[in-house]
């Protein structure tokens, strides 16, 4: 596992730095004409920074890479409990790896995803073929069984989006988690620049094609830069180039050389929905960004699940035989996932504006954050509570943060 791990981290640190200097040339160039950026002068710099890779990388380990060393290893195995021939184990492992391989360059060639899909398994695979075989079906059940039942207890009884429960009242309530947390925002950005799409993108760089032979009519350039689309006539690296031909044609093309064509007229009359749909167009990580939401929902819980049962597998041994060890590891496992879910599990408070102050009022941080919550969602004004000004200076991060939330839904 280790060495599927590594290697979706090489390859993660890469894509990551590739894309953060893309982003530093493309915001200097943006500088320099005189827009401000996002990341601004005084943080541009951490972009070339490798550590900047380095952590960024791990997004893509801790999902792609996670679920690709988790299915890697589950088809080994089973592939050595099954009595199916082995030509036919070969061609079912084949067309899945295969259409991993194939699903992330449907809508374009991705070089990325096709390095994650066809190397990590690879690794894996190497290092997994002269192990020891595989445990037997009841061992192999009892390993799986607390996973299963872990993941039913928290999509039944989290509620809401679980990520930000997680984040809410697993991470921010410990030095530990905050620091994760703290981390995740800092440089997650970096990863994220290697899949957003142009629609998401805070600004994009762009020029008339070829750069000194014209420059953008003076109307089409306020609709661009209305949409965020920044003619910037010298820039060195772009998000789209653009060339307008006789009869009012417009041609937009991406870095990598993918076209759209649509007219001055059409862009200028329905500019939202004429970029959406340049963006769609040259959207090639539609495909990959879905694998790593799979990735981030079952390949990193599972990781996890497996690395800390194979740790207490193996302390076990040192008193028990194999199947006793298994079996204390699946009890200890299937408990604390039992104190995880119930720790998130949603916190009730009324609907009324009584029982949400009643709620504000209270001594417990999460029916507080409960509250805070609920106002944001039905859009209330919090500033007709009269403590609501409490949360902003709360010590508990949940707190101020849907505090701020709510400020700005209402």
């Amino acid at each position: 596992m280790a060495g599927g791990v590594l290697t979706a981290q090489i390859i993660g640190t890469a894509q990551v730095w590739l894309a953060t200097r893309a982003l530093f040339d493309k915001t200097g160039a943006l500088a320099a004409a005189g827009y401000l950026t996002v990341p601004n002068a005084a943080t541009r710099p951490m972009l070339l920074s490798f550590k900047t890779a380095l952590v960024g990388g791990l997004f893509f380990t801790l999902t792609i890479g996670a679920l690709l060393v988790a299915a890697t290893v589950s088809l080994v195995y089973l592939g050595r409990l099954t009595t199916l021939p082995d030509r036919l184990k070969r061609t079912l492992t084949g067309l899945i790896f295969g259409a991993g391989i194939v699903l992330p360059n449907l809508s374009g060639l991705n070089v990325g995803a096709t390095l994650h899909m066809a190397a990590v398994p690879a690794v894996v695979w190497f290092f997994l073929r002269r192990s020891t075989a595989a445990p037997g079906w009841p061992q192999m059940a009892v390993r799986g069984v607390p996973l299963v039942i872990i993941g039913v207890l928290l999509v039944t009884m989290a509620g809401g989006d679980i990520f930000i429960t997680v984040r809410d009242r697993l991470l921010l309530i410990n030095p530990i988690g905050r620091m994760i947390n703290d981390t995740y925002y800092r440089y997650t950005p970096a990863a994220v620049a290697v899949i957003e799409p142009l629609r998401q993108k805070l600004m994009r760089v762009c020029r008339m094609e070829p750069a000194e032979a014209t420059v953008l009519p003076e109307s089409l350039a306020r609709v661009l830069t209305a949409q965020d689309y920044l003619p910037v006539k010298n820039a060195r690296r772009l998000d789209v180039a653009l060339r307008v031909a006789a009869g009012g044609r417009l041609t937009f093309v991406s870095e990598s050389g993918a076209s759209f064509e649509t007219r001055v007229s059409q862009l200028t009359a329905h500019p939202a929905e004429t970029l959406a749909a340049v963006s769609d167009a040259f959207d090639h990580q539609r495909m990959f960004r879905k694998q790593l939401l799979w990735g981030l929902v079952l390949g990193f819980p599972t990781l996890l699940y497996g690395l800390i049962f194979l740790g207490l597998e193996t302390l076990f041994k040192s008193w028990f035989s194999t199947p006793a060890a298994v079996k204390v590891a699946a009890l200890l496992m299937c408990a604390a996932g039992l104190v995880m879910v119930l720790s998130l599990r949603p916190y009730a408070v009324p609907d009324g504006r009584a029982g949400l102050g009643a709620a504000l009022n209270s001594d417990s941080g999460r029916r507080r954050v409960a509250a805070l919550r609920k106002i944001g969602e039905k859009g209330m004004d919090l500033s007709a509570f009269d403590v609501y000004a409490d949360g902003v200076t709360s010590p508990l991060i949940a707190e101020r943060y849907w505090t701020a939330s709510a400020l700005a839904a209402g």
